[in-house]
């Protein structure tokens, strides 16, 4: 039946998700253990950036003086003991499409766009799965 199909592949998706959660989390850690400390941040406009804590959003750095403001920060001392989370866990994404077999290929790209939303609520993932919201949370965190 199709609609076992669709479910079937959310729950795929949404372990997809958490497997990938679990193994940026292990990256983040280890870092962090070794002494050092993972930022996000980057180009905020055309002129300013910022660079922030991951684990915190505590903002660490801002300016006013473009990319080459961005860069000279990373190159400090300052900077030094700092991993950026997206070339620190490129790596870990797949970007092959999961494609459960009998569905189309549009259909689940649809499905994991819609897993993915932040307009989709936990609550309604979790009502066409059939777990309880607190284990949809934890697929869907990031």
């Amino acid at each position: 039946m199709a609609e076992d199909l669709v479910k079937q592949h959310v729950i795929t998706l949404l372990g997809r998700r958490r497997e990938l959660q679990e193994a940026i989390e292990k990256r983040v850690s280890e870092h962090e253990a070794a002494g050092g400390r993972v930022v996000d941040g980057g180009q905020v406009d055309h002129d300013t950036w910022e660079v922030t804590d991951y684990r915190t959003g505590e903002t660490l750095a801002e300016g006013s003086n473009g990319l080459n403001g961005f860069l000279e920060l990373l190159g400090s001392h300052q900077a030094e003991s700092w991993a950026l989370i997206d070339p620190l866990t490129d790596d870990l994404y797949d970007d092959d499409l999961h494609v459960t077999e009998g569905l189309p290929e549009s259909l689940c790209d649809a499905l994991d766009d819609w897993i993915g939303s932040r307009s989709t609520s936990n609550e309604d993932v979790a009502e066409f799965v059939g777990w309880p919201v607190e284990r949809v949370l934890e697929a869907r965190r990031d």
